[in-house]
Formats: structure tokens, C-alpha cells, sequence
């Protein structure tokens, strides 16, 4: 074997074994910190799947945007057979995504609630997963104390956590 190939897959290897040693590790010490618990697992959930059209990403983008401008009273049906089939199939909780926004979207916390009612039929918790956007200024300043982001954040961050299905809140 050329000398240039053992030296390849030297690299090869080493790579592999510094890969496996970093996972072992992350494993380790999310075991080690009780934050992996296998008994509890829970599924991204996205848009009502009998509902989902290309007209929403052709029409608003990002189909997180879905619970600013829909109507979910509209798709509650969708959603509550989606959310039976969620936690029949053994998930504890669903992740939301949902963009930053606020009462100035007339759906948005009404969307909020009906999802925290469907999920507390269905014996689910919800995690929500808040991406900042642009809607109030850069989305990274949301890390600025005091900026516009970081007030709108904090509001709807003290609201989901009132809220009985919030499982946890994520940014």
C-alpha cells in the first residue's frame, strides 16, 4: 500500500475514533445531567397534516407562520386527529414552532390557546420553540436587554409559561 493511502486511512480512522469519542461523551454527560430521560419523548409538530397546501408557502413563506396568520379554529379538527395520533403512537409531547408576535396578530394567542387546549385533551405537553424573526427588529437582538425583541420575548415567554400543557419553552 502506497504510503500516501496509509496515511489517508490513518486520517480516516482517527477521525472516526475522535467522532465516536465526542458522541460517547455527549451521552455520558446528558446522562449524567438527568437530561435524557427515554420514558418521555415527544415529535415536531409542524402544520395539521390534512391541511398542509403549497398555497402557504408560496403565500407566507416559512410555515411557521402558519399560527400567526391562520385561523386554527378552522383546522382543529386536523390538529386534535393529529394530536390523537401523536399520543397514541406514544409520544409525551409535541415541539411548536412558532415565530415571535404579538396581540397585533389577531390570531396568534388565540392560536396559542387552541393549541394548548387540544394538547391538554390529548394528555400531551407542549414544548414551544419561539424563533425570533424580524418582525421587531434583528432577531438576534432578542439577547439585548430591553431592546424591542427582548421585551416581546419576555411577554410571550411569562405567557406560555401560564399556560397548562407548556412543557417547556425553548428560543
Amino acid at each position: 500500500m502506497e504510503t500516501r493511502t496509509r496515511i489517508l486511512m490513518f486520517i480516516l480512522v482517527l477521525v472516526a475514533a475522535v467522532v465516536v469519542a465526542v458522541l460517547s461523551l455527549i451521552k455520558t454527560t446528558v446522562s449524567a445531567v438527568g437530561l435524557m430521560n427515554t420514558s418521555y419523548s415527544g415529535i415536531v409538530y409542524i402544520l395539521p397534516s390534512g391541511n398542509s397546501t403549497p398555497l402557504w408557502a408560496k403565500t407566507y413563506g416559512d410555515r411557521i407562520f402558519f399560527y400567526v396568520y391562520a385561523n386554527l379554529t378552522l383546522y382543529e379538527n386536523s390538529i386534535n386527529r393529529d394530536f390523537k395520533v401523536i399520543r397514541d403512537a406514544g409520544y409525551n409531547f409535541v415541539v411548536i414552532m412558532i415565530p415571535l408576535a404579538d396581540h397585533n396578530y389577531p390570531y396568534y394567542y388565540p392560536n396559542i390557546n387552541l393549541i394548548n387546549r387540544l394538547a391538554s385533551e390529548n394528555h400531551l405537553k407542549v414544548m414551544w420553540a419561539i424563533f425570533p424573526k424580524w418582525y421587531f427588529g434583528p432577531e438576534w437582538n432578542y439577547l439585548h436587554v430591553n431592546s424591542t425583541v427582548y421585551n416581546k420575548l419576555v411577554e410571550l415567554l411569562s405567557y406560555l409559561v401560564t399556560l397548562n400543557s407548556t412543557y417547556r419553552v425553548a428560543v
